[in-house]
């Protein structure tokens, strides 16, 4: 397997939830340098896996540009973890909201209906209500 293989294997995995994560980046930060009611503390959230994006982008130029099989290899693996940790935000939010709107008529939820105890509940939904 080439080393860019691995890279687009897992950049077509994360990218929904990368393009997810530039588009609230861009949504916020052009908020508040308009001054629409956004503050520093919710753009800056934003910035750390914004530049793990960026990183990407420049491991994955490095990765096609190594001189050795060895160096792409290491590139590319640095490209991978990087795309992983920008993607993981947005996919674990999501995750967890569409676990808590399942569990809402599961034992304990906001919608069941009846008498239950807390541990005839599903794993997951204790999962997503904490």
């Amino acid at each position: 397997m080439m080393p860019g293989r691995l890279v687009m294997v897992v950049l077509i995995i994360t990218f929904l939830p990368i393009l997810l994560l530039i588009v609230l980046s861009v949504g916020y930060i052009s908020s508040f340098a308009t001054g629409a009611g956004v503050v520093w503390g919710q753009v800056l959230m934003f910035l750390p896996f914004l530049a793990a994006v960026l990183a990407a982008v420049v491991t994955g130029v490095l990765m096609k540009r190594a001189a050795t099989n060895r160096m792409a290899w290491a590139m590319s693996l640095c490209t991978v973890t990087l795309l992983l940790v920008a993607a993981f935000p947005p996919a674990y939010i999501f995750s967890k909201g569409m676990a808590n709107e399942l569990c809402e008529s599961a034992p304990g939820g906001r919608g069941y209906y009846g008498p239950a105890a807390p541990e005839e509940a599903p794993a997951v939904c204790h999962w997503a209500r904490t």
